[in-house]
């Protein structure tokens, strides 16, 4: 049981760190990225099932990613470039599924 809480954890700190990085509250996303990160990694040394551990390494890598490029951009004094994120984190697909261009 202790797990599902803690990958909850996870998903919804991620979720608040996708919110703030939206609303360009690029520090307090940061922050909360590197948080769900600590989550995950946790998550990822008791996982049993292997495609969920890749899951979970594929979803902390992209957070550390983005977080350190916030972190050097608010460094830099730079506004970070905005990446469209879902709700739960995972990157959007265009509604067609084709992934081109939308049609406005």
């Amino acid at each position: 049981g202790d797990l599902v809480a803690i990958r909850e954890k996870a998903i919804k700190a991620a979720g608040i760190a996708c919110q703030y990085d939206k609303e360009k509250n690029y520090d307090e996303a940061s922050g909360k990225y590197i948080e769900t990160i600590e989550y995950f990694q946790h998550v990822i040394k008791y996982e049993k099932n292997p495609s969920l551990v890749s899951t979970y390494k594929k979803k902390a890598e992209e957070y550390l990613t983005r977080a350190m490029y916030i972190k050097k951009m608010l460094k830099e004094k730079e506004e970070p470039v905005k990446v469209e994120a879902a709700a739960d984190g995972a990157p959007k697909e265009s509604p067609s599924g084709k992934g081109g261009k939308e049609d406005k």
